[in-house]
């Protein structure tokens, strides 16, 4: 199992260092995507919660295969911001369904705390699926349940929390520090 940092620089362009920790088993935390990103992976295929900047994509990619052989079968996004769903047309090309809450669609992403100005996701980004309350995946051993919390960062908050490794993924819900 990789863990590690993984860096690429492109003429022009600031580096992107990942950081890699192992959570629980087939659980991982990739940090400097953007906001973190959690890698599940087992037996039945690679879950993301959250996929960064887009110009993160390309490196996390590469990351995440190293942590996780195969296509990312799913991509849970906790929140609208492009920090984490920057990477979301990235995956959706290779396969991935992206999961989002349903003002993901009403709003095409947008943040009514943001006000007028508040970018849009790309078609590309938005969510295929999508949730108002409640949704459980059943993959790789556990059970993960994605809850909507109204009305906490943004409208569009999700917490993803697996059941048997008890670990929670809060999006921006939560800041370590604040």
């Amino acid at each position: 199992r990789w863990a590690g940092t993984a860096r690429v620089t492109k003429p022009a362009e600031t580096a992107i260092d990942l950081r890699v920790q192992a959570v629980a088993p087939g659980i991982s935390l990739i940090g400097g995507a953007g906001g973190n990103v959690v890698v599940w992976s087992g037996a039945d295929g690679v879950v993301l919660v959250d996929s960064g900047r887009a110009e993160a994509a390309p490196v996390l990619a590469e990351a995440v295969a190293r942590l996780a052989p195969g296509n990312v079968r799913f991509v849970v996004n906790t929140h609208g911001h492009a920090d984490h769903t920057g990477g979301n047309e990235a995956f959706a090309r290779k396969g991935a369904v992206t999961i989002g809450h349903e003002s993901l669609r009403e709003r095409v992403g947008r943040d009514p705390a943001a006000g007028p100005e508040g970018a849009a996701l790309a078609a590309g980004s938005r969510p295929l699926l999508t949730i108002t309350d409640t949704l459980a995946l059943h993959l790789n051993g556990d059970r993960i349940d994605v809850l909507h919390v109204a009305d906490a960062h943004t409208a569009a908050d999700l917490v993803v929390r697996w059941n048997d490794a008890d670990v929670v993924a809060l999006g921006d819900i939560y800041w370590s520090g604040q």
